[in-house]
């Protein structure tokens, strides 16, 4: 009895680990290391194109240019490089262990599968062939399901769908207008002319204006400053349209600048929608501001807040 139970426990033991063996010797349900990468031999400086798309149908194309990075869909314009660049680092740091599930079913359910997904990111350069990411659902806050398409099996993974946008105002380089504020040597147009010249004793720059016309020092930088570290919300494109404001600026101003060409700036009230338009001469795009941020270089253009406020206490005492 007890040598006949002996051989149906080797039978069961021999059984498991034949279906143990079928099981990971499928097509991508091979059993991973502990922190073995996702992508391995991933060289994120060979990378030349990101394509990010998320399920509503929303896609970005992100491309290498020289030392950073561009957006296709708007000709050309700069991508924000850091924020790409963090991308592909993650995208390399990303590490996998044991799957969380390997069957067909779990696809959908994880939301990782080729039609139904949370983001898809294609990667092209880096390695031989193009490879694609698909992240799911999320678990926690900083965790998500991920799955590679060379794999079926579904990993958790260190990342967050908000870490790859698929909207092209994520991608913007914002910063693309803003230039060092001490180069801005006058400020014309709208009724001003100012000039920041050196000071009587050459130790330092002040305003002047053109008609000798006491200056506030502090709200003629505070204008230079806005012009010149304007940070955008969104590119319009290249055409000028009607609604655009644009025939009617509300403000106008030509910036000059040491050493560099002077810069005309137009910024014009959106007929439809939220904000105001701005054109600077040195780009051929169309931008938009938001309200906050156009009102207060119009409220700081303003003559009134230029020009210097007299003293009471000297001014009373003129008049005794």
């Amino acid at each position: 009895m007890q040598k006949s139970i002996k051989l149906l426990g080797l039978l069961l033991f021999a059984q498991v680990l034949l279906a143990l063996g079928v099981i990971l010797n499928q097509p991508g349900l091979q059993a991973r290391s502990v922190d073995e990468p996702l992508f391995s031999g991933f060289d994120m400086d060979a990378v030349e194109r990101l394509t990010i798309a998320d399920a509503d149908g929303s896609e970005v194309v992100l491309e290498r240019a020289g030392e950073g990075w561009q957006l296709p869909a708007l000709e050309g314009f700069p991508a924000e490089t850091a924020k790409v660049e963090g991308l592909l680092r993650r995208l390399r740091d990303l590490a996998v262990g044991a799957p969380v599930a390997t069957s067909t079913a779990a696809l959908e359910r994880f939301r990782v599968g080729a039609e139904r997904f949370e983001r898809r990111i294609r990667i092209e350069g880096g390695s031989d062939e193009p490879q694609t990411l698909y992240l799911g659902t999320a678990s926690g806050t900083r965790s998500v399901h991920a799955r590679s398409s060379k794999e079926q099996a579904v990993y958790l993974v260190d990342m967050a769908v908000y870490h790859a946008p698929a909207a092209i105002e994520d991608w913007l380089d914002k910063d693309v207008l803003q230039f060092p504020s001490e180069d801005v040597t006058a400020i014309r147009g709208g009724g001003l002319d100012l000039r920041r010249e050196a000071a009587e004793d050459e130790k330092a720059l002040v305003w002047r204006w053109s008609e000798d016309e006491p200056i506030d020092q502090e709200a003629a930088d505070d204008l230079a400053n806005r012009l010149a570290r304007l940070r955008i919300a969104e590119v319009l494109g290249r055409e000028e349209k009607p609604d655009f404001g644009l025939d009617s600026p509300v403000v106008e101003l030509v910036l000059e600048r040491r050493d560099q060409e002077a810069l005309t700036y137009r910024l014009g009230k959106l007929a439809h929608g939220d904000g105001y338009t701005l054109q600077v001469s040195n780009r051929p795009e169309y931008f938009r501001l938001p309200n906050y941020a156009a009102k207060s270089i119009i409220d700081a253009a303003k003559r009134d807040t230029l020009l210097a406020k007299e003293d009471p206490e000297e001014a009373a005492a003129e008049g005794a």
